[in-house]
């Protein structure tokens, strides 16, 4: 929600829940508006040795 006079632009990825859009690195929240975004997962790292392998098969 943008509560400001001035559209705003923020970095994110995802889908706009209302409009359907795929948003791929940012998005503008226009002044006085509101988006709902879902946004993409972020990637899980997990070190090798936490992963239950060998850090050569994790190569």
């Amino acid at each position: 929600m943008n509560h400001g006079d001035h559209d705003v632009q923020l970095a994110s990825a995802g889908v706009d829940l209302l409009s359907g859009e795929r948003l791929e690195s940012s998005v503008v929240v226009p002044a006085g508006g509101v988006r709902i975004i879902r946004e993409d997962a972020a990637p899980v790292l997990v070190p090798a040795g936490d992963a239950g392998i060998s850090r050569e098969e994790a190569s």
